[in-house]
């Protein structure tokens, strides 16, 4: 009786984890590439690690990196001597003519390069890509 309790314990303790590791929402190029199909954007791959999204007024590019570490460090050498503001893990350069923005999630960083009247379109294309 008490090795069938404990099969059945070690069962449902693996279908929980599973259900779990499951159920979280990865991000990845496949996720990248889908979610900008979804908004009517043409996808290409450049290389194994990397994809743009070309839109109607802006392209999203995506990359991919070992680690994180590696991914924030291209961001930052992308970033080094300009006046980008920093919330979690999206860095943003905004002046009279131009909206930049990197995103760090994960190993993998999004950014975009668009004159600014494309602003909000950029940050709510961003906000479905990180959902």
């Amino acid at each position: 009786m008490k090795m069938k309790k404990l099969v059945n314990i070690g069962i449902k303790s693996l279908l929980i984890i599973l259900l779990v590791t499951g159920c979280t929402k990865k991000f990845d190029k496949e996720k990248f590439k889908s979610k900008m199909k979804d908004n009517k954007f043409e996808v290409t791959d450049i290389s194994k690690t990397e994809s743009i999204a070309v839109g109607k007024h802006f392209i999203i590019t995506f990359s991919e990196f070992k680690n994180q570490k590696e991914a924030e460090d291209y961001v930052k050498k992308e970033i080094k001597d300009k006046d980008y503001k920093k919330d979690n893990n999206t860095y943003t350069l905004k002046n009279n003519y131009i909206y930049s923005i990197y995103q760090v999630k994960d190993k993998y960083v999004i950014s975009s390069f668009t004159p600014l009247k494309y602003k909000s379109e950029v940050e709510d294309t961003f906000e479905k890509l990180t959902k």
